[in-house]
Formats: structure tokens, C-alpha cells, sequence
């Protein structure tokens, strides 16, 4: 009874195998059969997702032909342009002046560290950007904020003069941040936050500075 059963049951092994086997080969001859069609279906496939991820990026305006990113240096470039083109607009409006304040021009304006020694007016609005703070808003941007400072440094006067130019400056100066806190909408918020007074630069009395800091707060985005 007991070779009976072993023998059974070695035929129903050897009848599992063979149809694993049968069932292997079949599976092998299907997939060769309809290789290319496969193939075909996974071409089409892919590029269907290529083509959905093409079509979010360009319903978001953010396909690399038309990708744009604020940056600092497009920050600092308008605020060089809006001191240059507008800061006289609020020279008339300076109060406690004995005289009237020289008008300030784009050539007035420069992105550099002041050199006082060899500027080429007598007043220079020299801009340097110190540092840069970034505070995750999404997944794809940030709250930026760009800390610039701003030299006014005026000389080829009496120091007395000099004085009451540089505090004149900084006034017209903070009006015209006032009047336009946004960068003509290029910016979220920019702010006067502290201003240092130099009457004499590097012991020369004949040469006096303001050094203005600001806080210039954006929104960057990188998706």
C-alpha cells in the first residue's frame, strides 16, 4: 500500500513539473509572439507621460522657453534705475536746507562699493547687497529676503555743507522708498531699517557719508 502511494505520488510530481514547464514555454512562445506589439504599447505609454508632464508645465507658464525667476541681481538693477531716474523728484520736498541740493542722475548711481577717493561726482549712491535670507513658503518657493546697503558719499564742499547733503539725501531718499515700496510691483516689501553717519571718512572731513540699510522682501520661486 505504502509503494503505491509513493509511486502515486512521484507521478504527481513529475505531472506538476512537466505543466510548470508546458505552462513557461507557452508563456515564452506568447511573449514572442507579441513582442513588438509590447514593445509598441510601452513606446506609447511613455511618451503619453512625457506628453502630460509637458502639458503641466506649459498651462503653468514654467516650460524652459518661458521660465522666469526674480533674482537679486534683477532686484538690485531696479533699484538702481528707480534712485537714478526718480530720487530728484523729492529733492523740492527737503526741509532745513539753506541751499538747493544738486540733482541726482543715473551717473549718480552705482552697483560698487564707494570709493570716495575716486568718484566721479561729487555725490555717489554706491549699492551693495550684504546678505540674503531664504524661509520656505511651498514646496516650490521662498520668502526671500535681500538685505542691501545703500552709500550716499558726498564731498567737494565745506564740511558744514557736506553735512546737511548727505542728511538731505537720506530724506529724499526715504521718500522716495515710501512712495514706492514695491519696486514698481517688482518686490513684496522693501523697508529703511537703520541708517549709520559718517561726518568724516577716514579722518577727511572734507568727505561725509551715510551708509542706509534696507530689507527687501520677495517671493522666489523655482517650479
Amino acid at each position: 500500500m505504502s509503494l503505491v502511494k509513493d509511486k502515486n505520488h512521484g507521478i504527481l510530481k513529475k505531472s506538476v513539473n512537466i505543466l510548470k514547464k508546458v505552462s513557461l514555454y507557452q508563456s515564452s512562445l506568447l511573449f514572442m509572439k507579441h513582442q513588438d506589439r509590447l514593445e509598441s504599447v510601452l513606446v506609447v505609454f511613455q511618451n503619453a507621460v512625457k506628453d502630460k508632464e509637458t502639458q503641466q508645465v506649459s498651462s503653468s507658464g514654467l516650460s524652459p522657453t518661458n521660465f522666469y525667476m526674480k533674482s537679486d541681481l534683477t532686484i538690485l538693477n531696479k533699484l538702481e534705475q528707480i534712485i537714478g531716474e526718480h530720487l530728484s523728484d523729492y529733492i523740492p520736498n527737503v526741509e532745513g536746507l539753506d541751499f538747493t541740493l544738486p540733482l541726482i542722475s543715473p551717473k549718480n548711481v552705482s552697483q560698487s562699493f564707494p570709493d570716495a577717493d575716486n568718484q566721479s561726482q561729487p555725490t555717489m549712491f554706491n549699492i551693495v547687497a550684504t546678505y540674503g535670507e531664504n524661509e520656505e513658503l511651498t514646496v516650490g518657493s521662498d520668502m526671500s529676503t535681500l538685505n542691501v546697503s545703500v552709500f550716499i558719499t558726498s564731498r567737494r564742499d565745506k564740511s558744514s555743507n557736506l553735512q546737511k547733503k548727505i542728511y538731505g539725501y537720506l530724506s529724499a531718499f526715504e521718500m522716495l522708498i515710501w512712495h514706492n515700496q514695491s519696486l514698481d510691483s517688482l518686490v513684496d516689501f522693501i523697508n529703511v531699517v537703520s541708517a549709520d553717519y559718517y561726518p568724516a571718512i577716514e579722518g577727511d572731513v572734507n568727505v561725509a557719508g551715510i551708509e542706509i540699510s534696507l530689507a527687501i522682501q520677495y517671493a522666489k520661486e523655482y517650479v
